[in-house]
């Protein structure tokens, strides 16, 4: 008998830099103690939660809309919402990495945890 294990959805962000040497690719290496895949080298990512679907978190989402990201994704009329996976992946980018890949409303970068401690204890929060 074939056991059917249940999809977790989840995503995962590859985040590149052109460097002075050329192309830079951000890996993570998990902890030695972690259950899955202890000690291996990762892009940043994990399960997409309930919180990233939200309206009120899609409604600061810009320069993608619910409609190009299910089409994508092909993900149309999924749950979680295909734009969550997006959300996720910034979101666990920032946790694992302490890297925010976003703009203010105005356009402008935000400062990185390194420095600005509201952002800086924003990040442990997640943690």
């Amino acid at each position: 008998v074939e056991e059917t294990i249940p999809t977790i959805p989840a995503a995962t962000i590859v985040l590149m830099h052109d460097g002075k040497h050329g192309l830079e690719v951000l890996l993570l290496r998990r902890n030695q103690n972690a259950r899955f895949a202890p000690g291996a080298y990762v892009f940043p990512g994990g399960r997409v939660d309930p919180v990233d679907g939200e309206v009120a978190i899609l409604d600061r989402v810009g320069g993608l809309t619910t409609k190009t990201a299910a089409l994508r994704l092909k993900l149309t009329g999924s749950q979680p919402p295909a734009i969550a996976y997006y959300v996720a992946a910034l979101r666990e980018a920032f946790e694992e990495s302490g890297i925010l890949v976003a703009l203010r409303a105005d356009g402008s970068i935000p400062p990185t945890a390194a420095e600005n401690k509201s952002v800086r204890t924003l990040r442990e929060d997640l943690m």
